[in-house]
């Protein structure tokens, strides 16, 4: 079944299987299976090609959401699925009931979140609801003690802010020095946001800038950096006017080292 899985998921990035219709076979399928390993291959695979599925996965969602509130399931996976169910949402049934879990820090049955579980889930609902942000953010901020990470949710809050000004100035913020790009696990979390799939079409605007810092990135760095960053910056741009900004970047700087083209092309067919 796994070898089966992983042919079906192959002809769906390449585009000789239906995306849609992939995605909705892993999310029947998931409801069923009983194998862990494949099990979480489904959910994985499917989410991967929802990012390149423009429109939208509702029949997917609701089998991650029934996975997630099964405590028949483990609990890892059931963590897994509710991971993915909070960022794959976009009806605003599902959305409302995200807000009442996070709002009542109250999940499913047998179904413990931890702090971290509740900042990201945080994060999106400040996205998914941008006249909510402001309390969204001050009343998780209270939950959150430790300075360190305080200071990260400071950050990803202005990734998600519904003022793009605000988020423009963070990005701009990160190509203007080497010390605000760390540290770089923050920054990368915080680009995450900044290039949300609901914002596909700002996020447009931040890729030759990117591009253009790809160098200097690569020299202040940590070696894996530079690739973190393409894979950050384009999961979510996986479209045709994307693509060709970045083939367009790469015809006018053929002088960039071939080791960085490799990140940028990968992150970018990923």
């Amino acid at each position: 079944r796994m070898s089966l899985l992983m042919t079906l998921y192959e002809n769906s990035w390449h585009g000789t299987l239906d995306r849609k219709s992939f995605i909705d076979w892993c999310g029947r399928n998931s409801l069923s299976e009983q194998n862990p390993l494949i099990l979480s291959s489904l959910i994985s695979y499917a989410a991967d090609e929802s990012i390149r599925y423009e429109g939208d996965c509702p029949e997917f969602t609701d089998c991650l959401r029934s996975i997630a509130s099964d405590p028949s399931r483990g609990h890892e996976l059931r963590l897994m699925a509710f991971r993915q169910y909070y960022k794959s949402a976009r009806e605003n049934g599902q959305l409302e009931e995200l807000y009442s879990i996070w709002n009542t820090r109250q999940a499913y049955p047998s179904l413990e979140l931890g702090e971290r579980d509740y900042t990201d889930l945080a994060c999106q609902l400040m996205v998914a609801f941008p006249d909510r942000a402001e309390e969204i953010a001050e009343i998780q901020s209270e939950h959150i003690t430790n300075p360190d990470r305080k200071e990260t949710f400071r950050m990803l809050c202005l990734a998600a802010s519904p003022d793009s000004d605000v988020r423009n100035a963070l990005f701009a913020s990160f190509l203007e020095s080497a010390r605000n790009r760390r540290p770089e696990s923050r920054v990368l979390s915080a680009l995450a946001l900044l290039c949300h799939r609901s914002r596909q079409e700002e996020a447009l605007a931040y890729i030759v800038p990117s591009l253009d810092a790809l160098e200097e990135i690569q020299r202040t760095g940590d070696i894996f950096f530079p690739g973190e960053w393409c894979s950050v910056l384009l999961k979510n741009l996986q479209n045709d006017r994307a693509k060709k900004i970045v083939d367009d970047w790469l015809v006018s700087h053929p002088e960039i080292n071939p080791l960085l083209v490799t990140k940028v092309l990968q992150a970018l067919d990923r």
